[in-house]
């Protein structure tokens, strides 16, 4: 046995599935995490440096009790999706128009009564999204036009007329207010349309043009980074996934047949009832596939009252591997409004403890 190996045995590790950063926030989940363990263990003997195992890199994290000198190390490794999906705020304005337009339809066929039965505050987040996507292809159809009146597609008087329509489109005051308002309410429209488009392809299943679908390249991102972590001989091995990285550590455990590893789950902040309600049929099957995985020892899930984004989780079938606590005891209004609080997981003592406990302590 190699000394990395041996060590390994001795260590934990955590596999940080990461979710859609809020426009308020943009802290990446990993810097977050980090912070609130450094937090967790002022005080005490702590050192941070990189962990290595076979094709992936990651953040080790050592820590020494003062009293009883016991050194516990755990190795953090994330599974970095976003960077490989084109969002709609990145397109070209000829791809942004469908785009748009696909938005508008997907949303204006969600089921908002049912949705704000579940959550009042998804129910409100899908009408102020349908008017962001209003505003949104509002201002790309302008754009479109004065680009396509400058290219000198008509070569006539046209190309002047379309430019100035393009124009004077921006020029709306009823426009200019509304960017005012959402500049000074710290909103980002692209990120806010970016997160509205993942839902979208996300829970209708839409395909990219080698027809394979959003779920399945998520999948295959976790299958990237998972099996290496549980089959590196770490001694407990911990998935903790945030907001939407829920239902993607959800859809993955579904798929994968075996781990190999004893495996424990931590959801922070999911919706998961919001996406149930949207689309039970593929959402309450994953919860309960979980519960039912034998690689899955425990299942501990975290959402706050303070949290206005996160819901709890519809378990139709009991499970004593299943717990769910309630974290974030205090926060400011603005922050449950603007979706601030959506983060703060990562800083609650409580969250961290569980998370940085071993699964045979927890």
């Amino acid at each position: 046995m190699t000394d990395g190996v041996a060590q390994r045995a001795q260590a934990n590790a955590i596999i940080l599935v990461p979710g859609f950063e809020t426009s308020v926030t943009r802290e990446a989940s990993l810097t977050l995490l980090l912070a609130g363990i450094r937090q967790y263990n002022s005080g005490v003997g702590y050192a941070e440096a990189t962990a290595t195992i076979e094709g992936l890199s990651g953040t080790q994290v050592t820590v020494r009790d003062a009293k009883t000198e016991v050194v516990t190390s755990t190795d953090i490794f994330e599974v970095e999706w976003k960077a490989k999906f084109d969002f709609a705020s990145a397109g070209k304005w000829w791809q942004k128009l469908p785009t748009g337009f696909l938005l508008l339809f997907s949303f204006l066929n969600l089921r908002l009564v049912k949705s704000f039965r579940e959550s009042p505050f998804w129910a409100v987040a899908i009408v102020l999204s349908l008017s962001l996507i209003v505003l949104w292809l509002y201002g790309t159809v302008a754009i479109a036009l004065t680009a396509i009146g400058h290219s000198g597609a008509f070569g006539t008087d046209w190309d002047k007329r379309v430019s100035d329509l393009g124009a004077s489109m921006l020029e709306v005051k009823p426009l200019i207010w509304a960017t005012a308002v959402l500049t000074v309410l710290n909103v980002d429209v692209d990120r806010s349309i970016d997160l509205a488009d993942l839902l979208r392809r996300y829970l209708f299943g839409a395909t990219d043009r080698t027809g394979v679908t959003m779920r399945a390249q998520l999948r295959q991102t976790l299958a990237q980074v998972v099996p290496r972590v549980t089959n590196a001989g770490y001694r407990h091995v911990s998935l903790v996934a945030h907001s939407f990285g829920c239902v993607m550590a959800l859809d993955y455990l579904d798929h994968e047949d075996s781990l190999r590893h004893p495996i424990r789950l931590v959801t922070l902040g999911g919706f998961l009832k919001f996406l149930s309600a949207e689309n039970p049929a593929l959402v309450d099957p994953l919860i309960d596939s979980c519960l039912a995985n034998a690689d899955v020892t425990r299942w501990q899930d975290f959402n706050s009252s303070n949290d206005w984004i996160a819901t709890t989780t519809p378990i139709r079938r009991p499970s004593v591997k299943y717990s769910a606590r309630s974290a974030v005891p205090t926060v400011s209004l603005p922050d449950r409004i603007t979706g601030r609080s959506h983060s703060y997981y990562f800083g609650d003592e409580t969250v961290i403890g569980a998370i940085m406990t071993p699964p045979e302590n927890s």
